[in-house]
Parts: structure tokens; sequence; C-alpha cells
């Protein structure tokens, strides 16, 4: 597809990377209406009893507008409820040690909006994958992806011997899982 441009998510699935990288760049809209239920602030992750799926909650006064507009709501504590469910997921992979602290990290800085904590979760599993040399561009587009899970061969997860490969997860689990790996990965889809 030419002159893709993806959505603004949380923290992008693997199928949402995959799909930059066989653009060669990062085109990520910027400039869209918030939608509820959306991976605008959810992901999911592959536990020990599945699937989960975690949502940064927002200021419902908030979400009737742009992604711009979309505040965080901090009353609750599901900073420390994300952080959990990592670990229970993702604490006896070969990686996470090395990556959750430079990911909660941007959590920990309870940024006001939605759209500041996508951008620096994005820009940082952007890095940690080492996708440095396909440019990330933030656009002023409406983003044209189309979400359909994309197919690809499994990897070793933690949880796959009581699940089985569980594809459509954050991108968290195949750093977790293949740490500086993962970018060879991506690329054999090219």
């Amino acid at each position: 597809m030419a002159d893709l441009i993806l959505p603004l998510h949380l923290m992008p699935s693997i199928d949402w990377f995959l799909s930059g990288v066989k653009e060669g760049t990062f085109r990520v809209s910027v400039q869209e209406p918030y939608r509820k239920q959306t991976e605008r602030n959810r992901y999911r992750v592959a536990g020990p009893n599945g699937i989960q799926t975690l949502s940064v909650p927002v200021l419902a006064d908030s979400a009737r507008g742009s992604l711009q507009e979309v505040e965080i709501a901090y009353a609750e504590k599901w900073i420390s409820e994300h952080r959990n469910a990592a670990k229970a997921a993702y604490g006896r992979s070969p990686f996470y040690e090395f990556y959750d602290y430079r990911l909660w990290d941007a959590f920990d800085a309870r940024p006001q909006h939605l759209l500041d904590l996508n951008r620096e979760l994005i820009v940082r599993l952007h890095r940690y994958l080492q996708l440095q040399d396909l440019p990330l561009m933030w656009v002023d587009q409406a983003p044209n992806w189309d979400e359909k899970q994309a197919s690809y061969e499994p990897y070793a997860q933690v949880f796959e011997d009581r699940h089985g490969f569980q594809p459509g997860l954050s991108a968290v689990d195949l750093l977790s899982n293949l740490g500086p790996l993962s970018r060879d990965w991506l690329s054999a889809y090219l």
C-alpha cells in the first residue's frame, strides 16, 4: 500500500510494526477523532491465563473530541495494574528485564494527554525494535491502515505451552521474547 498512514496506538501490535516495516516508513496519524474501545488506549499481552487487554482510562469529558484533546485519568491505580500484568505475562521471558523499566518510566511520567503517552511509547518501541533506519513521522492525515491481522510465523512465547501461539499482541510481546533479534524477525517479512 503506497503512502500508508498508521493510526496512533498505545502500545502498537506486531501487525502495526510489520506494516510499517513493509512500507519502509512509519507515518502515524495524530489528527483523528478519538474512538472508544480501540487500540488508541488499549493493548494486548499474553499472560498466564491467556490474552489480557489492558487499557488506559481517559476522562469522559475529554473523550468526545480529537485525539489531541483526550486526557488520561489517574484517579484509578491503573499504572500498577498494567505493570503487574506485564510482569506476570513477561517476567519469565528472556528479555523483559532489559526493557520493562525503559517502558514504564513513560507511564510514570504521567503525561496529561493520551496523545503524548502514545507518541512516547511508539518512539521507544521503534528504537528498541531497532527500526531507527525506518523514518518515524507524525502526520496530519487520517489513517488508512487495514487493521486485519497479518500472517506471520510464530516465535517462542512464555505461555505457549498453555495457550499455543498468540498472534495480534503488542510489540512488547515480541520485544520481551526475542529482544535484539526482534528486528531480524520483522525484517524477514519484507
